[in-house]
């Protein structure tokens, strides 16, 4: 903007030469400032009327810095002092741009000189940050990078009010924030709009909410752009009223540049090193899975090393104790007994003595066998300057001027170390040693692999012995379970036996109860018809006495309805014995069409005993709901199996319930090519952790002695072997359990068909399911 004062501006080289010019123009002019104060000559000419005139002076833009009052000549004066006061504005511009641009060029090779002694980023961005603190005077700052994986601004270098200052810390809870959402808050928004702003008073300003609230009082932030890539961010703040200049956002924009190509560069670096770093930790992974030769993995290793740490030297070190007789023969040479070193593997530069072979404690020195043992990295970053001791002397004989060993011990307590060696100094990077940390950890599993892999081949004859015993143990398995499944099908069978003989106890009581009233009936019957031949067609009084005793009319109503009991419990008792015959089938063995309900009803009146109240006080509703269902083609005596063994199931839940109604029902329904039976009761449901466990052999719920667990496991291998569908369950704790069988209408022939179902119901179901 140009300047308000004109004294400044154009007066400030010559005041005399300029009033001199002007009196040579007309000595009667004056020229005043915007404000009307005189600067050059006097206003006596002004009171002459009518000779006055007022002519602007103006720079760029028309602004109006003064005025030259007088006569004809003020127009001339005026534009020649505008034209001195442009040439004034353009040398001051332009002083000022190469002055800002020293400045840029001055900060710039500040940096690089700087920036070429680390290629660490976190190192260069705390350098950066630095300078801006310089070039722009703040309390606290930030340099942030954008992780594009998670669109999150990451802290990685900062700093913050000192401990004096007020007020303290005032940005985020008392620190700089660690991590921002790009797009959130107001340095994630500036970031995300890829241009810097200055913001003062930002409390008030709209943008600054959520959980990265700044409570600073100005703010100046850049976001770091690659192109129109957003790699991150630097922002500064102040925590006292002091606004940000423009010149100070260009400044910065500068600097937020280069930091944005040396980071970019940095890290394309660094995500090269860790791409070789990852595959020769690959490569060694593969060694150590590949390979049980120690000594190879070892000098894989090294090979390695030396290249991706590019150092003069990698070898492996070796502790043996004194007497150590831990070690393998095949891992070292033959050795002395007292303790020392043995270096077994290097890889080195052309130029280097080898260093492989045994050393004694003394050439080493005890200091780094107390490292050793106790798990400690060795780092030198210069052997000469360490004090006097053997291990600077044996370091220095091999030329070895900067050391990183890193010490592992494995599980049979051998201990060793991985070293990195060069003929310069250097400074070990944290990278470095997280890499020979790794590789070491691959090198561990390696030995204990070897010496593991000797013990596996002594393991393996024993295993052999093992497998015979177990073969001999797995067939007196099998037969044991054939004999448990035929004791499932003999306790079915004699449930069946108690039932039938429950049903037939009844009807055949009833019938002997009533055979004395029919006897005597019968007798009293022939007495009368003695008495009426004998007295007929008058009967005597004898005949109607005995008429009267043996109260006729009553025994003439009652005799048909005692042969009808009769008859009444003789049908019973076919249709138990029928019922008995039709649930064995011992005649129909094979594969049948049949009606299932035929079969469900046969099981119901086997088990209708147990519908009835005994202990638990209350009787067992049955509801049928039963579809119109098609003839099946199926094995019926294995599927009359499946069914009391899916009530008996239901009988059980509902008789150790204390349900005031308990109920069983049985729906049957048809989705061609399928029929579904449904067997559920509103007991008190099954857990769900035991659910997956219902159909495993011998599993049960049951109290010992009461259950084998093979019901719902036989029953499992009918419906799904057997007849190629389902047996699911549903349940929940307090709303009881519903099985479903899900078989097709016609069960298609299988290598197995010719097999009789006798045979095929002997073989085990699946352990898992």
């Amino acid at each position: 903007m140009p300047p308000k004062s004109l004294k400044k501006l154009v007066l400030r080289r010559d005041l005399a030469l300029v009033a001199d010019v002007i009196r040579a123009i007309d000595d009667t002019l004056c020229v005043q400032d915007s404000e009307g104060q005189n600067i050059i000559g006097q206003d006596n000419a002004l009171a002459v009327p009518g000779s006055i005139q007022k002519s602007p002076i103006v720079v760029e833009n028309q602004v109006i810095i003064g005025w030259v009052m007088g006569g004809t000549k003020a127009e001339t004066a005026a534009k020649l002092l505008s034209q001195m006061a442009c040439r004034e504005l353009e040398k001051r511009t332009l002083t000022q741009e190469l002055l800002n641009k020293y400045k840029e060029i001055t900060l710039l090779f500040r940096l690089s000189e700087q920036i070429v002694e680390t290629i660490d980023i976190e190192q260069v961005a705390q350098l950066l940050l630095g300078e801006a603190r310089q070039i722009l005077p703040s309390e606290g700052g930030m340099l942030m990078i954008l992780r594009e994986a998670t669109s999150t601004l990451e802290k990685i270098a900062a700093f913050e009010p000192e401990e004096n200052s007020q007020p303290r810390d005032n940005l985020l809870n008392g620190s700089a924030p660690q991590a921002v959402q790009l797009g959130e808050g107001l340095i994630g928004t500036i970031t995300a709009s890829g241009r810097g702003e200055i913001v003062s008073q930002v409390p008030t300003d709209q943008r600054n909410i959520g959980t990265c609230t700044l409570q600073c009082d100005d703010l100046i932030c850049v976001p770091l752009k690659l192109k129109d890539r957003i790699i991150g961010v630097i922002a500064l703040y102040r925590t006292q009223p002091q606004p940000y200049r423009s010149e100070d956002l260009k400044l910065l924009t500068t600097l937020s540049a280069y930091a944005a190509s040396v980071i970019s560069v940095l890290t394309h670096e660094r995500q090269l090193k860790e791409s070789r770093q990852n595959e020769l930790i690959l490569q060694l992974s593969n060694q150590v899975r590949t390979s049980l030769d120690l000594s190879e993995t070892i000098q894989t290793a090294v090979n390695k090393i030396q290249l991706a740490l590019q150092c003069d030297r990698c070898f492996f070190i070796w502790h043996h104790p004194a007497l150590d007789t831990s070690l393998p023969i095949s891992l070292t040479t033959e050795r002395p007994q007292s303790e020392h070193f043995e270096i077994v593997s290097e890889s080195k530069g052309p130029s280097l003595l080898p260093m492989t072979g045994t050393y004694e404690l003394e050439e080493v020195g005890q200091d780094v066998v107390e490292q050793l043992y106790r798990q400690e990295v060795v780092q030198i970053d210069d052997a000469s300057q360490m004090h006097p001791s053997p291990l600077r002397l044996f370091l220095q004989s091999y030329r070895c001027e900067a050391l990183l060993a890193f010490p592992m011990m494995t599980r049979a307590g051998q201990v060793g170390l991985l070293c990195c060696s060069t003929s310069q100094p250097r400074s070990w990077e944290n990278e470095e040693i997280k890499l020979l940390q790794a590789v070491t950890n691959h090198l561990v599993i390696a030995v204990d692999q070897a010496g593991l892999y000797e013990q596996s081949r002594l393991d393996a004859q024993l295993a052999k012995d093992k497998a015979k015993e177990l073969a001999q143990a797995l067939d007196y398995l099998k037969n044991m379970q054939l004999q448990l499944v035929h004791t499932e099908k003999m306790s079915s069978l004699g449930r069946m036996v108690a039932g039938i003989a429950h049903e037939i106890n009844n009807p055949v009581t009833f019938i002997h109860g009533n055979l004395n009233h029919l006897n005597k009936g019968v007798a009293d019957v022939l007495e009368l018809i003695e008495s009426y031949e004998s007295a007929y067609p008058n009967p005597s009084k004898e005949i109607l006495e005995v008429a009267e005793d043996i109260d006729l009319p009553f025994l003439q109503d009652d005799l048909p309805k005692l042969l009808s009991s009769i008859n009444t419990g003789t049908e019973r008792i076919q249709k138990i014995v029928l019922s008995l015959r039709n649930f064995a089938q011992l005649d129909q063995a094979d594969i049948k069409r049949v009606d299932i309900h035929d079969g469900l009803e046969s099981t119901l009146l086997l088990l209708q005993h147990r519908f009835q109240p005994e202990k638990r006080g209350a009787a067992i509703a049955l509801i049928k709901r039963y579809g119109q269902l098609p003839e099946v083609e199926c094995y019926a005596k294995q599927m009359n199996q499946v069914f009391i063994s899916l009530l008996s199931n239901a009988l059980d839940a509902l008789e150790h319930s204390h349900i005031k109604t308990p109920t069983i029902t049985l729906t049957t329904e048809h989705r061609a090519p399928y029929i579904y039976i449904h067997v559920g009761d509103n007991g008190p449901g099954i857990p769900q952790k035991i659910q997956p466990q219902l159909f495993d052999p011998f599993f049960t719920t049951k109290d010992v002695g009461e259950g084998s667990g093979l019901g719902l496991a036989v029953s499992y291998q009918i419906i799904v072997e057997q007849h190629r569908g389902e047996l699911s369950l549903s349940s929940s704790p307090g709303q009881g359990t519903t099985f479903t069988v899900k078989i097709p209408t016609v069960l298609k022939a299988t290598s197995s068909s010719s097999l009789s179902a006798q045979t095929v119901s002997s073989t085990l179901p699946p352990l898992n399911h």
